[in-house]
């Protein structure tokens, strides 16, 4: 009887045993998977609110002045939350402590990075220590395209993707944008306009303190060769900022656990992997910030008309400055009177009136948005209304927009170019609505009057978007 009962208490201290550790590795697996959404879920606010942040420059407090697009809370390198100056950044040869420099004086050498300024944008991390030792405040890794402001990049457009842009710095391209590459070095993008990253609890037992450099939070992978195709052999370094000028930025994501990272033979010890990237490209960036500015723009068209009682009339297509053209009615909106008389701009000098702000001309947005007015609806035939221009059958409307989206450059070509499209040059915009429009039919309507929504195409690409100004 007493062996029967020190058998069933060893059994019963087993079966406890096993129930522990099983309990122990579910606590566990919920934490990371707590955990793991918890820190998706930062991410996507934090993505949110540089989003906002980026479209709203007038809520700046004076004296800070931005364009629309441009980042005015910085990477944050003094780990307080509020972010470092406006168009300051780090740079190529900065050692952590060093003072930070403005990026068009940096010019090539420019690299912003440092923690996301939570405070200053509003994002609540719940509570974090100062020195981010679990971390759970992410880094916002930012081309210096966003940090410039347009005395270096003066046009900060659609129309920038792929095109030379006569910039004073660093050359007469804009800077790299950022490349996302994954586990075995292939690109997931290399148009990344701004990253975040979550940093993961510590990493190789390396030691997180105000002294620190980024590879304290930021982790790397080692790919090497003959990994399986396709692949990139390389080293791909979450904190590396000293690569050659002119070479962009190169962070790497990836979707594997820790763990699971150790079953890959390609890639080189330690395999110790805890960031959680998130990322923004530049077309979704820049049709967040098109929204904002063709709002600005069709609200300023609105005030013009309750004045006038007509819309005005357009500058031509390669002024870079907006010059008001009279009797032209397509093609882009007019910033100054230039001969088409007094007050007949949307900033006109002799009034002193401004309708569009500075934040948006000094983004270059007039040397963007199409325009076209109804023959009916301006200065000398104001009656407005029928016959109008006509937009997919529809008639009687006044005034329109096109959005043109980024220049195509690769075949399949615009159907109205039948080429690469080269809207903006070395400091200068093309004559030519081709290198706007994509569609053969809206090009003709600035005669015809006749213009036709984008239909969805897989051979002939058309990116325009038309909306109506009444």
């Amino acid at each position: 009887m007493r062996r029967s009962q020190q058998g069933l208490a060893f059994y019963a201290f087993v079966l406890l045993t096993i129930f522990l550790i099983v309990g122990l590795f579910w606590a566990q697996a919920l934490w990371q998977g707590n955990r793991a959404a918890r820190d998706l879920k930062v991410l996507r606010e934090a993505r949110d609110a540089v989003l906002a942040h980026l479209a709203a420059p007038e809520l700046d407090t004076p004296p800070i002045v931005r364009r629309l697009g441009q980042l005015g809370a910085m990477p944050d390198l003094a780990f307080t939350g509020l972010g470092g100056t406006t168009e300051y950044c780090a740079y190529r040869n900065w050692l952590p402590g060093a003072p930070l420099a403005k990026a068009a004086t940096s010019g090539a050498a420019a690299r912003c990075f440092g923690r996301l300024p939570w405070k200053s944008l509003g994002v609540d991390l719940g509570a974090v220590d100062t020195n981010d030792i679990q971390g759970r405040i992410p880094w916002l890794i930012v081309s210096p395209n966003l940090a410039v402001t347009s005395a270096c990049m003066p046009n900060f457009t659609p129309l920038v993707v792929g095109s030379p842009v006569g910039n004073v710095c660093p050359s007469q391209l804009p800077f790299p944008w950022i490349t996302v590459v994954d586990e075995r070095g292939n690109v997931l993008s290399n148009r990344v306009a701004f990253a975040l990253i979550m940093p993961g609890p510590p990493a190789n037992g390396v030691a997180r303190n105000a002294t620190a450099t980024p590879h304290a939070w930021l982790n790397a992978l080692q790919v090497n060769p003959g990994c399986p195709t396709p692949c990139v052999p390389g080293y791909y370094d979450n904190a590396a900022y000293q690569q050659a000028n002119g070479t962009a930025t190169t962070l790497v994501a990836t979707n594997l656990s820790s763990d699971a990272l150790q079953h890959l033979p390609w890639l080189a010890d330690p395999r110790q992997y805890h960031n959680q990237v998130l990322w923004v490209t530049v077309d979704e960036m820049f049709r967040y910030l098109e929204a904002r500015a063709r709002r600005e723009l069709d609200t300023a068209l609105l005030a013009f008309k309750a004045t006038h009682h007509y819309f005005p009339y357009a500058a031509s297509f390669n002024d870079l400055a907006g010059n008001c053209t009279a009797n032209l009615r397509f093609g882009h909106p007019a910033l100054l009177e230039g001969g088409c008389g007094s007050g007949e701009s949307l900033n006109p000098q002799s009034s002193g009136t401004k309708l569009l702000p500075t934040w948006w001309t000094d983004a270059g947005w007039n040397q963007y948005f199409i325009y076209a007015a109804s023959p009916t609806c301006v200065a000398g035939s104001s009656a407005c209304g029928a016959p109008g221009l006509t937009l997919s059958g529809s008639n009687g409307i006044n005034a329109l927009l096109i959005s043109p989206g980024s220049p195509i450059t690769a075949a399949p070509f615009a159907p109205s170019r039948g080429a690469p499209q080269a809207p903006l040059a070395l400091g200068t915009l093309s004559p030519l609505p081709a290198d706007y429009i994509d569609s053969t039919a809206n090009i003709n309507g600035g005669t015809t009057g006749i213009f036709a929504s984008a239909a969805p195409s897989l051979t002939a690409p058309n990116d325009d978007r038309l909306d109506i100004v009444q």
